[in-house]
C-alpha cells in the first residue's frame, strides 16, 4: 500500500477497514504492509492484532510475514510469544526457511538462554535446514555477551571445519569476545589470520579492536592499530579518537591525549560532547584546570553544549585540589542552565564542604537541587 510507504500508516489502516467493510478481502501481501508499517512505528501490539485477524480469516501467513512478526517480538523481549507462534506455524505444516530458526535464537541469545539458543540451532538440522554463517554468528555473539569464550571459539573452528567462511561480522564479534575477556594476544593473533585470509578490517572492527585494547590498557598495541587503519586509508571518525583520547587519558598520557585530541580538526572533524567531556575529565584528573576550563569556552564558542558529565569532571577536579569556591561557582552555573549532577559527584562535594570547617559556611550556598538528590 502506498500510503503506508509515504508515511501516512493511520490513513493505511482507515482505508483497510473501509475494504474490509465493504467485504473486500485483504490478501497476505495487505497485511504484511499493514503490518510491517505498525512495527516500524513501534505499535507492535497492533501489528499482532492485524496478524490474529488475519490467521482468523484463513489468510495463510507467509515467510516474510512470520519473519517480522517474530524479529518484532524477540526484540520486545517476548521470546515466549515469538516461540509460540513458532511452533504454531510448525504445527499448521508451514516450511519454514532459516529465518525464523535465526531470529528465535538471537531472541534466546538477548535473554543469556544459550542452551535453549543451541537447541534451536541443533534442530535446524532435524528439521532439514542446513546451517549457514548467519546462525553461527548469532550463537557467537550470544555466547561471547555471556562471557563463555571458549564455547564461542568452539562454534568458530566448528563453522570453518564444515566450510563455511567467517565473515567480518564473525570475526568482529569473536575480537570483541576475547578482548572482553582479556585475551589480548589471542585477538591480536587473530587479526593477523583474518587479515592472511583476506578479509580486510572494516570501520566497526577498527573501532572494536582499539576500544577492547584501550579497555586493558594496551596503549600501544591500540596506537598501533590506530596507525594501521590510517596506512588503509580508513578515514577515522570522531569515536575513534574517542575511545582512544579515553584510552591514553586513564593511562596518564595526557600529552599524547592533547595532542590527538588537536589532530582532530586537522582530519577535518569536529569534536562532541563526549570527546571534549573526555579531554577536559583527563586535564581536571592531572590538576590542569586552567587547560580544562580553556576547552571548556572552546567546547562552548564551538556550539557544543556541556552535559551532566562535562560538570563533573570540573565538579570532581576542582573538590581534588580543594578549590571549593570554584565547584560552588560551577554548581550554580549548573543549576542555572537546569543540568544536575550526579549523586556520586555531589557526595563527594558535600563529603569535602563538610569535613573542613572553612568550607562548612559554603553548604548554605549550594543551590537547592543538590538536596533532593
Amino acid at each position: 500500500m502506498v500510503l503506508c510507504r509515504e508515511g501516512f500508516l493511520d490513513d493505511a489502516l482507515a482505508l483497510f477497514s473501509e475494504m474490509v467493510g465493504n467485504s473486500t478481502s485483504p490478501d497476505v501481501v495487505t497485511y504484511n504492509t499493514l503490518i510491517q508499517g505498525l512495527i516500524c512505528m513501534g505499535r507492535w501490539e497492533e501489528s499482532l492484532r492485524l496478524f490474529n485477524e488475519m490467521i482468523s480469516r484463513d489468510i495463510s501467513p507467509n515467510a516474510f510475514t512470520i519473519n517480522i512478526i517474530m524479529d518484532a517480538l524477540c526484540k520486545e523481549g517476548m521470546v515466549g510469544k515469538a516461540r509460540e507462534l513458532f511452533d504454531l506455524i510448525i504445527q499448521r505444516g508451514e516450511k519454514l526457511d532459516a529465518v525464523p530458526y535465526t531470529t528465535l535464537m538471537d531472541g534466546y541469545c538477548l535473554q543469556g538462554k544459550m542452551d535453549v539458543a543451541m537447541k534451536v540451532f541443533k534442530s535446524m538440522v532435524a528439521d532439514g535446514i542446513e546451517h549457514d554463517v548467519r546462525p553461527y554468528n548469532v550463537l557467537i555473539n550470544g555466547y561471547c555477551k555471556s562471557m563463555r569464550i571458549d564455547e564461542a571459539i568452539m562454534l568458530f573452528h566448528e563453522m570453518r571445519h564444515k566450510g563455511l567462511v567467517p565473515d567480518i561480522i564473525t570475526y568482529t564479534t569473536v575480537l570483541g569476545g576475547l578482548l572482553g575477556a582479556g585475551s589480548v594476544r589471542a585477538a591480536l593473533t587473530l587479526v593477523n589470520e583474518m587479515e592472511a585470509s583476506g578479509q580486510s578490517l572494516d570501520r566497526i572492527t577498527y573501532i572494536t579492536l582499539l576500544d577492547g585494547l584501550c579497555k586493558r590498557n594496551c596503549i600501544a598495541e591500540a596506537m598501533n592499530v590506530f596507525q594501521a587503519m590510517v596506512n588503509s586509508n580508513f578515514q577515522p571518525c570522531i569515536k575513534t579518537y574517542s575511545i582512544l583520547i579515553d584510552g591514553l587519558c586513564k593511562d596518564g598520557k595526557i600529552e599524547m591525549a592533547k595532542k590527538l585530541f588537536q589532530g582532530i580538526s586537522d582530519n577535518g572533524l569536529v569534536p562532541n560532547v563526549i570527546t571534549y567531556t573526555i579531554m577536559i575529565d583527563g586535564l581536571c584528573k592531572e590538576g590542569l584546570m586552567e587547560e580544562a576550563n580553556e576547552l571548556f569556552c572552546q567546547m562552548e564558542e564551538n556550539g557544543c553544549l556541556p552535559n551532566t558529565f562535562t560538570f563533573n569532571a570540573f565538579l570532581r577536579g576542582f573538590c581534588e585540589i580543594n578549590e571549593m569556591q570554584k565547584a560552588l561557582e560551577i554548581l550554580h552555573t549548573m543549576d542555572k542552565r537546569d543540568v544536575f549532577p550526579d549523586a556520586d559527584t555531589m557526595s563527594v562535594v558535600i563529603d569535602l564542604f563538610s569535613k573542613d570547617e572553612q568550607y562548612k559556611k559554603y553548604l548554605d550556598c549550594i543551590p537547592t537541587f543538590v538536596r533532593k538528590i
